[in-house]
């Protein structure tokens, strides 16, 4: 299973292809942690950093290890505590996440999660995903994000004047895979200032993640990729 869909934003200025990237791995079983280092370790231009249990605190392992892409394998059983999802909101550091079924995938792209594979993904498409996301893109196993489409009703077109021009602004730069540290320093704004304006965004949209918002906003005539 080697195919995958890959985003690339209209307008984006996509980052260099980082030489080694650094990898946390997560999952809840000691034993799927194992095997995905593993597995990741003797590939060239991967170094897996750190290997931690799915309900580790994810601002202490992005502080620890700095990593540059975290891959996250949730409980099969579906029993992720919301915290966990509301950690992943809160952190600029892209994250893929392994699923077992295509109806898990709603949830996780909800919470914010840029990458989206199903567990049988083969290694290739893995090691392609990793690095897409290290350069600021989305991809998704094209059978989950059917099903993700499939599960957004579809929205008429909106006038761009339900967003502020500031709001815009931050869309965009959104759409073009930026984190909120990247928006600030363009816009000479606190990151305070963006996550203010980011929830704005997702009230507007009645989205619940950054992926959403620009999936929701491209399907509503604001944006296109």
């Amino acid at each position: 299973m080697g195919h995958i869909a890959i985003w690339k934003p209209h307008g984006l200025d996509v980052i260099a292809e980082i030489e080694t990237l650094h990898v946390v791995v997560m999952a809840e079983s000691p034993f799927a942690r194992a095997g995905l280092a593993s597995l990741l370790s003797g590939q060239p231009g991967i170094d897996v950093v750190g290997q931690i249990p799915s309900d580790a605190n994810w601002t202490d392992m992005v502080q620890l290890y700095s990593p540059h892409v975290i891959i996250w394998e949730p409980p099969y059983d579906g029993d992720t505590d919301e915290a966990q999802f509301d950690a992943l909101r809160d952190i600029d550091i892209p994250v893929l996440v392994l699923v077992t079924e295509n109806s898990r995938a709603a949830t996780f792209l909800a919470a914010g999660a840029r990458g989206l594979l199903l567990s049988n993904v083969d290694l290739s498409a893995m090691l392609a995903t990793l690095r897409a996301l290290a350069q600021g893109l989305a991809v998704f196993s094209p059978e989950l994000l059917t099903v993700v489409e499939a599960s957004t009703p579809a929205e008429t077109p909106i006038p761009s004047e339900i967003m502020t021009a500031r709001e815009m602004e931050v869309l965009n730069m959104l759409a073009e895979g930026m984190a909120n540290k990247q928006i600030a320093l363009r816009l000479n704004i606190s990151e305070h200032t963006v996550k203010f304006h980011v929830n704005a965004i997702m009230t507007k949209l009645n989205v619940q993640s950054r992926t959403e918002a620009v999936v929701q906003a491209t399907r509503r005539g604001l944006i296109s990729l």
